[in-house]
């Protein structure tokens, strides 16, 4: 394989023309289910167009004889006026039979830029390959929690590998990433005054949400209970219907949070939130056309206002990239891991 990216970057003594590599992370994506290799190929060639990386991609089986095929490819890009320089960033693929989490951890420690951070971005299921002498050499870990079959026992299990001494990944849930121009356009819901004022006074909370995006709805409530200072009333709380207490003594009434189903039949994300306080609701609704949020405002009974807010809908390949973009501790998504737990035992 070295010798293999040694050619690619290889050029002719004396030529002004050449091919410089270009790598500022390890990024690995690692999936079990061998359907998914020509898309995760896509997603790689799309993520490095947006960042500089040597890019691993693993499909492995366990079932079979133990084997192994790999290859090599580069993605290049041309500098220069005179376009006689290239950019390029490597990428090693492999594609694995009777894989053991052993066979998975030597694939890929053999095969990383040994200097640089390691991004893993794993597709589906938390496996046994899922183990500490893998996790606790990742740097940043991308899942998402929409396609797991189990989220309880997944959520579980990623708490105990983040509970870990020598583990300090920083967790990333493509679910909770899609809500962040939803987050935005909430945020922009309380940028005046009046607004402002009604956030301690928010009484209920309603989300519908499309095929795929169950997770994302969740991660929603779980986000904004925290930030209005409310936490779970588990005894109080049915499935799809959350309760949360208000932290602070002389309170109002509690926060009560409905995530239900959408009618529109848009997937893969939050189609409609409304937020009521006793006299002003605020509602931010996903426009027929997807490019638009329609932020709706009406405070004390006042003049309802209207504001477009443009988006579009990101793909996983387009989180994944504003991930590596933002960095960072990824705080919020810790804060609101505890509560999504526990609102996923109701």
């Amino acid at each position: 394989m070295d010798r293999k990216l040694q050619e690619i970057f290889a050029s002719d003594e004396g030529d002004e023309t050449g091919i410089a590599r270009a790598s500022l992370i390890n990024l690995a994506i690692y999936s079990e289910d061998p359907e998914t290799l020509a898309a995760d190929a896509e997603n790689l060639a799309r993520i490095v167009e947006e960042a500089a990386c040597r890019s691993i991609l693993i499909s492995a089986n366990s079932a079979g004889d133990v084997s192994a095929r790999s290859w090599v490819q580069a993605h290049c890009q041309v500098l220069g006026r005179d376009e006689r320089k290239s950019v390029c960033t490597e990428q090693l693929a492999f594609q694995l039979t009777g894989a053991t989490p052993g066979l998975v951890r030597n694939t890929v420690f053999a095969h990383l830029d040994s200097d640089l951070p390691l991004v893993f971005w794993w597709r589906g299921d938390f496996s046994e390959a899922f183990s500490d002498r893998l996790y606790t050499r990742i740097d940043r870990l991308i899942f998402d929690s929409e396609h797991w079959t189990e989220p309880r026992s997944q959520f579980l299990r990623l708490k105990r590998s983040l509970s870990e001494d020598n583990s300090s990944f920083v967790p990333h849930d493509l679910s909770f990433t899609r809500l962040n121009p939803i987050r935005t356009g909430i945020a922009k819901c309380f940028d005046n005054v009046r607004a402002k004022q009604e956030t301690g006074r928010i009484e209920e909370i309603n989300v519908s949400f499309g095929n795929e995006a169950r997770m994302s709805a969740i991660y929603f409530a779980a986000w904004a209970a925290s930030r209005l200072g409310c936490e779970l009333d588990p005894d109080a709380s049915s499935e799809g219907e959350f309760r949360f207490r208000r932290r602070r003594s002389g309170e109002r009434a509690p926060l009560q949070i409905r995530l239900h189903p959408g009618e529109s039949g848009i997937g893969g994300e939050i189609e409609e939130v409304e937020l009521f306080s006793p006299d002003s609701e605020f509602r931010l609704r996903r426009c027929e056309k997807k490019v638009f949020w329609e932020l709706t405002s009406q405070i004390g009974g006042g003049a309802e206002t209207v504001e477009l807010l443009p988006t579009h809908k990101p793909d996983d390949a387009f989180l994944v990239a504003e991930i590596l973009q933002r960095g960072g501790r990824n705080r919020v998504l810790c804060d609101v891991l505890p509560v999504v737990r526990e609102m996923l035992l109701v």
